[in-house]
C-alpha cells in the first residue's frame, strides 16, 4: 500500500495523497449529518434536578417503562414476573421488616399443617409451634374424622390404682379396623408417652377394651 504522505507518492509537484482533489481533509470538513428520524446516536444528561431530570428510563419492551432510580415501583410478592426494580424493592421491603424497619421488629416462624412455613405474630426473636392438637379421651373416643397424622399417644392413670385393660388406637371411625397402636395398661404402669409419627387414612378413634377404667389417653395429632 502507498505511503499517503510519502513525497513520492504520485500527484503533481510531489503533492500526497491527501491534498490530490482538493484535500481529504477539506473534503470530511464537508461532511454533515442530515436531518431527519434516523439518527446515528443522541445522548443528553440534564443535571437541573439530580435523582430526577438525570434518570434513565428503560424502554417498554425491555422492562415495562420502569425508570432506573424512581421510587414508585411496588414491590412485588412471590414469584410473579417483575422488573429489576420490583424484585430489588421486595427484597428491601423484607430485610427492612424483618430487622427492625417497622413495628414487626422480630423474625417469627410457625409450622403449620403439612409443614408449610409462615410469618407468625411475633413476641420473641424465634417461635416455633409444633401445629399439633390435642384430643383427650377416658374412654371410646372419636378424635378425628378425617385423614391426618398422629404424633404422639399419651397415657396416664387417674387414681392410684386404675383398672388393668387393653388400649388400642385405630385408623378409623369407630371401635375397627387398621389398628395404629396398641398397649395393655396395667395398674402399675407409669404415665409415658409413645412416639408414633404416622399418617391415618380414614380417621382417629381411641378404644377402650370392657376392663380398662381410670385412664387418661392425649393424642396428639393435626
Amino acid at each position: 500500500m502507498a505511503d499517503l504522505t510519502s513525497p513520492t507518492a504520485p500527484g503533481k509537484n510531489n503533492e500526497s495523497w491527501i491534498d490530490r482533489g482538493g484535500g481529504l481533509f477539506a473534503r470530511l470538513a464537508a461532511v454533515a449529518i442530515q436531518a431527519g428520524t434516523a439518527l446515528i446516536g443522541t445522548v443528553g444528561i440534564d443535571q437541573t434536578t439530580p435523582g430526577t431530570t438525570d434518570s434513565v428510563t428503560v424502554a417498554t419492551a425491555q422492562g415495562a417503562g420502569a425508570a432506573i432510580g424512581a421510587t414508585t415501583g411496588a414491590a412485588v410478592n412471590g414469584d410473579a414476573n417483575q422488573t429489576i426494580q420490583q424484585a430489588l424493592r421486595s427484597l428491601n421491603k423484607y430485610i427492612y421488616n424483618v430487622w427492625g424497619g417497622s413495628a414487626a421488629a422480630w423474625l417469627g416462624v410457625r409450622l403449620q399443617t403439612g409443614n408449610n412455613v409462615e410469618a407468625g405474630t411475633v413476641t420473641q426473636p424465634l417461635k416455633i409451634e409444633s401445629g399439633y392438637t390435642l384430643g383427650r379421651a377416658t374412654a371410646d373416643a372419636q378424635i378425628k374424622g378425617s385423614a391426618g397424622f398422629i404424633h404422639t399417644v399419651s397415657i396416664a392413670p387417674l387414681t392410684a390404682t386404675p383398672t388393668a385393660g387393653l388400649l388400642t388406637v385405630y385408623d378409623s371411625l369407630t371401635e375397627t379396623g387398621t389398628v395404629l397402636y396398641s398397649e395393655w395398661i396395667f395398674a402399675t404402669t407409669p404415665g409415658h408417652t409413645v412416639k408414633l409419627d404416622v399418617s391415618f387414612a380414614t380417621g382417629l378413634y381411641v378404644g377402650f377394651d370392657a376392663a380398662l377404667a381410670s385412664v387418661q389417653v392425649t393424642v396428639s395429632y393435626r
